[in-house]
Parts: structure tokens; sequence; C-alpha cells
């Protein structure tokens, strides 16, 4: 690679560093490890107004596992990661990673709302990788 190519990637990177690291204290940590899967945590976090570190802690509130089924099943949808893949990035075991995405099919079937802002977050997803 040329300087002149690394220097570009470096003040891309810097620049998505600063708008993550404007949403929450835990996105930039997260980024850095899978940069699509912070921007969908990202784009969770907004859309239901609850804060990234919630979305990664293991909070066992109802809006927290909410909105990691809804990372999860947006990032399978989108991108296909594994389910070993997915837990790496929320630090759960894949088997956890399972049970949230079952969790979001049956909410899928039994909430319109739900529903929607899935059907939206994958949306907003495909469209940035556009």
């Amino acid at each position: 690679m040329t300087a002149l190519s690394i220097d570009g990637m470096a003040d891309r990177l810097t620049r998505l560093e600063a708008v993550i690291a404007g949403l929450d204290p835990v996105l930039p940590l997260l980024a850095g490890r899978e940069p699509v899967l912070a921007a969908i945590m990202a784009d969770v976090s907004k859309s239901l107004g609850i804060a990234a570190s919630t979305i990664a802690s293991h909070s066992r509130h109802a809006e927290a596992v909410r909105a990691r089924a809804a990372l999860v099943w947006t990032a399978r949808a989108l991108t296909g990661f594994s389910y070993p893949q997915l837990g790496r990035f929320l630090r759960r075991d894949h088997t956890t990673v399972i049970m949230s995405y079952r969790y979001a099919d049956v909410l899928r079937g039994r909430d319109v709302t739900f529903a929607a802002l899935t059907d939206l977050l994958l949306l907003r997803a495909r469209e940035r990788s556009v």
C-alpha cells in the first residue's frame, strides 16, 4: 500500500470513530471488532433510545433483550454472520445468540411494531452497505 492510501483510510477511520464516539461510549470498543455490526448496534440504539452499553450488557430488562433481538435478527438477515461470530461481537455464547434470533422471529410474528422496526433497521443497513 502507498502512504496516500493509508492516510486516506486513516482519515476515514478517524471520521467514523468520531461519529460512533458521539453516540455511545461502548461503540468505539465494538467498532474496532466489526464495523458493520457496530453500525447496526448504533442504529438499534438510536431507534429504540437505548444506550449501546445497555444492549451490550448482560441486562435481562425487556428493553435490552428486545434491542439485542432486533440487532441479532438484523445482523443475520443482512450479513449472514454465524451465531458464533455474533456471539463474539456481543460477548455471549452462540446458544444465547440463537435464542435471541428465535425470540426476534417470534416477536416479528406477534408484534407489528417490532416487525416494522426490524424491517426498517434492515433497510437502513442495506442502504449503508450500497
